[in-house]
């Protein structure tokens, strides 16, 4: 692990390596209400821009039915 020490990076929604489509689908079938989008660390750039690319993001994976 220390070779990871200091580049975990955070990522808006659909930029990072995780898989959004399968996690927001689980969700959504095991009835969840909310996602909220969290980001720890925008990197210069105001959360707002962040915001924007995440539901730009999940618009593109077929979520844009969901705001």
């Amino acid at each position: 692990m220390a070779a990871f020490t200091g580049i975990v990076q955070f990522a808006e929604v659909g930029e990072g390596n995780l898989d959004f489509k399968a996690i927001i689908d689980q969700a959504l079938s095991s009835g969840a209400k909310y996602l909220l989008i969290e980001q720890d660390d925008q990197y210069g750039r105001s959360p707002f821009e962040c915001l924007a690319t995440s539901r730009q993001n999940l618009i593109q994976l077929g979520y844009g039915d969901l705001f």
